[in-house]
């Protein structure tokens, strides 16, 4: 077949005006945001804790899959907040493009905080625009997740939850600190320079269900201080020792900073050494 010149320019100029457009956002589910409308900061506004305009990266996958999130249809917050914090819509998901993330999450297997997602799009699947200028897509070119960051603490297990005692330098001002001392941090807490910056790193407690997918939403939790491990949590029987070093009991020298007493004593005892517990330290 043979085209002359004329119709070779308009193909082309047909081919440049479906350039592609790349979207990398935060999935959401329009529900959610529809609740989240109207708030001025990081408050709770759906079933996962989450804020659509403040917190977008903590919408979990399980809130996404809620049969009542599913029918209201999916859309792509921005993937970093304005000067103003606030992050804001940029990707309407209609039709078929909202039964390709509903499979996106579905396949995926996650149910914590769901990574970022980019959606790749052309002028061809926009099928309007609203006033704020968003646009919505019907179809999609591909859908796809960032595969979330791997834990350097459940990569090195031995290392970081090895049952070993933790150390802490006391530090009594701020230029105390070293890499020597890591920086007065405690020694299970990791400290590094990243572009410029201290990155202060901590795993918190892995057997808390607060602690549970990386994941800084709130989640209720009422066995988090259980007594057979807190025996001093409020709810528990058991009563902290008392206020000084004469109550404490066990503690005969003192030599040893009172020994028990210690933990509940470190404002009276000022000294290392005493005479005996019933002293003033």
């Amino acid at each position: 077949m043979i085209l002359n010149a004329k119709k070779i320019f308009l193909l082309l100029i047909a081919a440049s005006t479906a350039d592609a457009a790349n979207v990398t956002g935060w999935l959401y589910d329009n529900l959610c945001i529809n609740n989240c409308e109207g708030t001025s900061g990081p408050t709770s506004c759906t079933p996962d804790g989450s804020n659509a305009f403040y917190t977008p990266s903590v919408h979990t996958g399980e809130c996404l899959l809620f049969d009542f999130c599913i029918q209201s249809g999916h859309s792509i917050m921005s993937e970093f907040p304005g000067e103003d914090g606030r992050h804001s819509l940029v990707l309407k998901l209609v039709d078929e493009a909202n039964t390709t993330a509903y499979e996106l999450v579905k396949d995926s297997g996650i149910t914590t905080s769901f990574p970022k997602v980019v959606a790749v799009f052309d002028d061809s699947q926009v099928v309007s625009t609203d006033a704020d200028g968003v646009p919505s897509v019907s179809t999609v070119t591909s859908l796809t997740y960032e595969a979330p960051p791997k834990d350097p603490w459940a990569e090195n297990p031995d290392k970081y939850y090895s049952g070993a005692p933790t150390t802490q330098a006391v530090c009594n001002k701020p230029s105390d600190g070293r890499w020597f001392n890591n920086l007065c941090f405690r020694s299970d807490v990791e400290v590094s320079v990243e572009d410029g910056m201290l990155v202060i790193e901590s795993n918190g407690c892995p057997d808390h269900m607060s602690m549970t997918g990386g994941s800084d939403g709130t989640i209720e939790n009422e066995n988090e201080f259980p007594c057979d491990v807190f025996e001093f949590a409020p709810g528990c029987n058991k009563e902290k020792p008392g206020g000084s070093c004469g109550k404490c009991g066990g503690c005969n020298a003192c030599s040893d900073k009172c020994n028990a007493c210690a933990t509940y004593c470190a404002g009276v005892c000022s000294s290392k050494t005493c005479s005996a517990c019933g002293d003033s330290c």
